[in-house]
């Protein structure tokens, strides 16, 4: 496969799939865990389902985000006993979150200007239903370039 070595301008076929509803891309499931788990039981569920963050619950309700660079900035830096921390102690609370019916373009843009790599895609009654990291952006973008 040729890769350009030049940006070339899109085709509009390129550029109507940011107008496409964020559902397209195809994400995963939600993965939740409540509030006050600890952050062990969070990083073991994370290691298990091979995520790299965790939308955190309370109830059936979004109520924050847990990263895995949160948990290395935020608890290895420190030789914290990861048992001891719940979620809701280092989670990014309140974050940022989707709809199915974003347009993708919407979706890039403010996760580029909060500088998060994962953000929650959740129902009418904010529950979580999925989440979107930049990898299925990318993924998303390489599948459907001309």
């Amino acid at each position: 496969m040729s890769v350009p070595t030049q940006a070339t301008p899109g085709t509009v076929k390129d550029v109507m799939m940011f107008g496409r509803p964020v559902s397209e891309l195809g994400s995963p499931m939600a993965v939740m865990l409540d509030a006050e788990d600890s952050i062990e039981e969070a990083l073991n569920f994370m290691l298990l389902k091979q995520m790299g963050c965790i939308l955190a619950t309370t109830g059936e309700e979004l109520v924050g985000i847990l990263t895995e660079r949160d948990i290395l900035l935020k608890v290895v830096s420190e030789r914290t006993d990861m048992s001891t921390i719940k979620i809701s102690g280092i989670m990014t609370p309140n974050p940022e979150s989707f709809r199915e019916t974003d347009p993708i373009a919407a979706v890039i843009m403010k996760m580029q200007a909060g500088g998060y790599r994962h953000a929650p895609i959740v129902d009418a009654a904010n529950h979580p239903i999925g989440i979107i990291s930049v990898k299925d952006i990318i993924q998303f973008v390489a599948n459907n370039i001309s």
